[in-house]
Parts: structure tokens; sequence; C-alpha cells
């Protein structure tokens, strides 16, 4: 059992820490291991660590958890450093997604791609950077565990711009697993085979396979009989409805590339120019709802008042190990063990044809001696453009958050396939740097 030490880098996420306690908690082979969490919010730092010591106490762990007086003792001699901020919080999310629909531009999400997606990475990127070029002083080989969005422009960033190791990690394959086991009424998801790849929030699965047998002529029949599959109705909260739909969007996807996108429709709809029309309702007429900032304040308050009921003991604790990736990933990885995991990684040669330091989501072997991706036997062609299209924006993106550069940061607004107007683009762009001035020096001075 290997000892590490785990720095917590928005460590009073009330979203993320119930999650990440407990799977470090239950995880055997790392007995002894310390955990530290930071956050510039004191009162989530105060209430998520006295979660994690709950965690321990019940489960009779061998680890500690506590807050860090600051970045540098969290960061100081760690293993693994999990990222999970949101720089400007949501009243700055709230910016990324009114300002642009003032110019007609509605966003599901916009935390990954979309005027709001490159907002964001535009904010994030030097922070993210900077706390990367700390642990080069503190902890130069700890690997960076992203989990912010968006995902695939700040790991790539912080992989141009440092020398430290950062891995991307997202569940969303878990949830199209999940619709694949109730399309094919499978309940041992070891059944299916499949190949993946893509970028964060649009990865594709080009290869499925259920006991041996190519199931992607079955799923064709399903989506011909049903025509669509899932609904929210059923839901008591409607602010949680956003999370489910018809999955018509990855459907007609699927008819038109031969793939099938491998994310929420919420997501995937984002990275096309055909989905959010006003024909369509803001893509109403294919399940999919938008996501008003208002329904984030609810989340964040019922994240909230859940930590606040679990150290009440009001509510209980899930004392099994999640689907997410961090626990496991660090174990494998400090005890030399080997596992496959869904990873965001730099392509390097694993996918022929796709630029050599994009980060792409894969599958990816895990071991202690690193992050080796997983190739895959076809590659769609018309699937590569899109994907390349979007690594070419985010190349700009990242170019544009470390320099300041506003012309390149326009080049990447103007690339984004849910524009509408040419001339509204640059006046757009211009009142979301201005909108977010406070985190964005770079382009103000």
């Amino acid at each position: 059992m290997a000892k590490v030490k785990i720095a917590i880098v928005g460590g009073g996420s009330y979203m993320w820490m119930p999650t990440f306690l407990r799977d470090i908690a239950v995880t055997q082979d790392l007995a002894g291991s310390k955990v530290f969490l930071d956050d510039i919010n004191p009162e989530a730092l105060k209430l998520t660590t006295s979660l994690g010591q709950k965690i321990v106490k019940d489960t009779g762990a061998n680890i500690s958890i506590q807050a860090a007086q600051d970045k540098e003792e969290a960061l100081d001699g760690a293993d693994f450093v999990i990222l999970t901020i949101s720089t400007g919080g949501l009243e700055t999310m709230r910016n990324d997604i009114e300002i642009p629909k003032k110019y007609g531009i509605y966003q599901p999400v916009g935390d990954t791609c979309g005027p709001g997606g490159i907002s964001r990475a535009l904010r994030n990127i030097p922070v993210v950077v900077e706390i990367a070029k700390i642990m080069e002083t503190m902890c130069p080989d700890a690997y960076l565990m992203n989990y912010t969005n968006p995902l695939s422009t700040l790991t790539r960033a912080v992989r141009s711009e440092t020398k430290i190791k950062s891995i991307g990690f997202c569940h969303e394959l878990f949830g199209t697993m999940d619709l694949l086991k109730r399309i094919f009424d499978v309940e041992d998801e070891s059944r299916f085979d499949l190949e993946v790849f893509g970028v964060n929030h649009l990865p594709w699965i080009v290869s499925l396979q259920l006991d041996g047998k190519d199931a992607f002529p079955r799923l064709n029949g399903f989506i011909e009989e049903h025509k669509c599959f899932g609904g929210d109705e059923k839901l008591s909260d409607p602010t949680q409805a956003v999370f489910y739909g018809d999955n018509s969007v990855k459907f007609k996807l699927f008819k038109a590339f031969g793939a099938l996108p491998a994310a929420g429709d919420r997501h995937v709809c984002e990275f096309f120019p055909y989905f959010l029309t006003e024909k369509s309702r803001w893509a109403e007429a294919y399940g999919v709802k938008l996501t008003p900032i208002e329904y984030r304040y609810r989340w964040l308050e019922n994240d909230k008042k859940r930590i606040e009921n679990m150290l009440a003991g009001r509510e209980m604790t899930n004392m099994t190990r999640s689907r997410e990736a961090a626990a496991s990933f660090i174990s494998a990885m400090a005890n030399s063990r080997n596992e496959k995991h869904i990873v965001n990684i730099p392509n390097e040669l694993t996918i022929q044809g796709m630029p050599f330091d994009a980060i792409l989501e894969l599958f990816g072997y895990v071991s202690g001696r690193g992050v080796e991706g997983v190739p895959i036997s076809q590659s769609p062609a018309a699937v590569m453009e899109i994907l390349n299209y979007h690594i070419m924006i985010h190349e700009l993106t990242v170019l544009a958050a470390v320099t300041g550069d506003r012309k390149i940061a326009l080049q990447a607004f103007m690339l984004d396939p849910l524009m509408r107007e040419f001339d509204d683009v640059e006046k757009m762009m211009n009142e979301l740097l201005e909108a977010n001035k406070e985190f964005l020096p770079q382009f103000f001075s």
C-alpha cells in the first residue's frame, strides 16, 4: 500500500468533495495517505474538511484530511493534485450565458465551447497555469488531475506552458454507457467492448461490440423503432430536468456519421451550428433544455445543504466508491497497478491524422509508469474533421489566454460554430472581456 499526499485545489467544492473524499477513504491501498484541501472560500473549506473528517471517522479509514493554510502548504510535496475550481464563480458564468444571449446565441451549458466556453477558458487558463507553475517548484513530479471546465483547453494550457503532467477526467461517458445498457437490456457493462476518441464533451464511440458482435446495427434498429429514448416527465424537480432528454441529438449524429457521441446532448449540441436555432426553439425540439444561472445557484445550495445534513446525521453518507476515476487512478499509479480509464491526454502518436499535442478524450492504460492512450481500429474521416476543427479553436483559445492578444481571441470566437452574425462577434467578445475584466488583466495591460 502506497502512502501519498493528495492536494485538492478547489477543496471547498460542495459538488465534488463528498464523492472524492469518500472514494479516497474507502480505497484501502491508499491507507496512510494525507489529503490537504485548499480553497479561497473559507466557509466552504471548513464545511468540506469537516465532512472529510467525518467520513474518515465513519469508515475507520487510515488517512488524514485537513484544510491547508494556503496553496503552498497544500502543494508542497504533493504526489497528486486534483483541480476543481471556477474562476469568478457563478456570476462570471452568468456573463458567459447572458451576454451571448443578447446576440441570439443560446447555450444549454456554456462551459466548454461556444462563446461561453471560450470566455470561461480565458478566465481559467491563467489561474490554472499559475497553479501549475507553483507545482513546478513545490511538487514537480506530481500529476495535475483536472476536473475543471473547459477541460480540454485547461489541460492543454498546462501541458503547453509548464512541465507539469496534466490529465483531464470527465464522467460523461458513464451516462452514455448507462443509456446503452438500458437500450440493450444489459446489466453487466463488461459485456460491451468499445473504442472511443474525441475531445472533452464530444467523445465518439466509433466501435461498439456486445458479446463480441457489432452492436451498431442493433442500435440503429432501436433508433428506427423508438425514435427517441428517455424523458424527464417523471422528475419532481424541474431544475434537474436539464440533465435528461430523449438523446435525439446523439442519435441523429449517429445516423449521419456512423459513430455515437458519448456525452449528454446538452453538451454535444453546442459543438454544432444546427441544433441551437430559433427554428428548433433553441434545441428544445431535440429534447435539450437550457440551464438558467438560477438553476445553478439552486444546485449549489442543494449540494451545500446535503453536506450540512450529512454532518448533522440527517442524511446517510454513501460509503460505496463511485465511478469517478480520481481515487482509482491515484491508487493504480501509486501502487503500480494496471487499469483502464477514460482520460484526456495529449494525442502524441495514439490517433493518426490528429495533432500530436492535441488533448484527446480516449481510453488510457494507467500504471506506475504513467498513462498510455489506447489506439482505435477505425477513425471516421468526417468525425476527425469535426474534432480537428474544434482542436484549432482550443489552440487559439490557449494562445489568446496566455498572451492577452485580442486578435487571436477574436479568431477563436469567429471560428466557433455557434456564432450568428459576423459583425456581432467582436462586439460580443469585447463585452465579455469587459464584464470579466477583473479576471483578465492580460487583455487590459
